[in-house]
């Protein structure tokens, strides 16, 4: 109550110090700190935003309207803060509402709020965001060193309309720092076929034994993300020999595996891929290779049907058992504001998941067909315990159902 009356005091320096205090009392302040963003006094404005920056996305987003408003204040220290914090909870849902508000300040003569701009806009991801491109490649080469990381995975956010910042991304891909090239990679497969001169280098980061993983499977996903253009054809033979060697690590070439899927049907006429999947399913297994063998039996069965061999449905019933498997959906870039004030941001890549992964094992057994499947008892009474058993997750279930109906079980 006492703040509440220290918002409402005549002198604008008890209403600056009401709004910084309200920040320590949580997110049951937010209404208040909405009315402190409208206040006539720039410093308290400012506060009231800082304070909401304190706490999670989610119960700030009510302000959502009020700080888009302060993106337009005449005092940059305001519009600092209300971006600072827009960064944060601005997300795709909102690209109607906010992404014209964070374009008029990517020419923000304050360095800083231009690139924070950038960087929300980029949460915001797709066409709406493109022209916060320019501000991205410059914070890219001239910012420090998170920040360039951050400007880097913040291009991916975009998407194909980052296109013009293909030649940039390449050159990055040659920095010295692990986490820089690792977010470059990315980038460049967020923005697809357009990065389709990126594959060559990308491709020798992948085949690298002497880098770090985290490169290496970058470079992986963004080769899937490219796509089956001419140089990613010419790619193939080095790719199978990188998912067929062993001594690799397999995280690294379970993601290689995905490079080689958007080729398609059209693997059935490459030499060499059968014998490099199949070679994978012959190792012992490991945690470090689990999912690598999955995926080379998956692709075998997609690609031979009731010609893959038995040990695709070896793997397969192990797989049918593996209850920690999830469908993978998208790599992201989560980013955060950076600044003199607070601080450095940093980017956190999220690879998300849904559902339950079996669904696939599920998929390959049906390319496989009924003959295959009615050969393997352990199989067949594993799809009859996941589609009785009511803590199966919901489509998988009716997917074990549907199998079973069709191979007359």
């Amino acid at each position: 109550a006492e703040l509440e009356a220290a918002l409402r005091d005549q002198a604008p320096e008890v209403r600056q110090n009401a709004a910084w205090a309200l920040g320590r009392v949580g997110p049951a302040a937010v209404p208040k700190l909405r009315e402190a963003l409208r206040d006539r006094d720039p410093f308290v404005k400012r506060d009231a935003a800082q304070s909401l920056g304190q706490f999670e996305p989610v119960p700030v987003r009510v302000a959502l309207g009020d700080l888009l408003t302060l993106c337009h204040d005449e005092n940059s220290e305001v519009r600092r803060a209300a971006v600072g914090v827009l960064i944060r909870i601005v997300g795709p849902e909102d690209a109607k509402i906010a992404a014209k508000h964070l374009q008029v300040v990517l020419s923000d003569r304050d360095e800083e709020i231009r690139t924070n701009a950038a960087l929300a806009l980029a949460n915001i991801g797709g066409k709406e965001s493109a022209p916060a491109v320019g501000v991205l490649v410059h914070a890219m080469h001239r910012g420090d060193l998170e920040l360039r990381r951050q400007a880097a995975a913040a291009i991916r956010n975009i998407g194909p309309e980052a296109h013009r910042a293909v030649p940039d991304l390449i050159r990055t891909l040659n920095e010295k720092d692990k986490e820089l090239r690792t977010n470059a990679a990315l980038a460049l497969g967020g923005i697809k076929e357009a990065a389709a001169k990126a594959v060559p280098p990308l491709v020798a980061m992948l085949a690298d034994p002497r880098l770090d993983p985290e490169p290496r499977k970058a470079a992986a996903v963004a080769l899937s993300g490219i796509g089956a253009v001419p140089a990613a054809i010419d790619a193939v033979p080095r790719l199978l020999q990188i998912i067929s060697n062993a001594d690799d690590d397999g995280e690294v070439r379970w993601r290689t595996v995905w490079a080689i899927r958007p080729h398609n049907v059209s693997l059935r006429k490459m030499e060499g891929v059968y014998p490099a999947l199949s070679k994978v399913l012959k190792e012992p297994k490991t945690d470090n290779n689990r999912m690598l063998r999955y995926d080379c039996a998956y692709m075998l069965c997609a690609l031979q049907g009731s010609e893959a061999p038995a040990d695709a449905m070896e793997v397969l019933a192990e797989f049918l058992k593996d209850t920690k498997v999830q469908i993978y959906m998208s790599t992201q870039a989560n980013l955060q504001a950076s600044g003199v004030e607070i601080g450095p941001g940093a980017a956190k890549i999220i690879e998300t998941g849904k559902g339950d992964g079996r669904t696939m094992a599920l998929q390959a057994l049906g390319w496989a067909g009924a003959a295959r499947i009615r050969q393997r008892p352990d199989i067949i009474r594993q799809l009859r315990f996941l589609a009785d058993d009511p803590e199966t997750f919901v489509d998988l279930r009716k997917e074990c159902q549907t199998l079973l109906k069709v191979i007359g079980q």
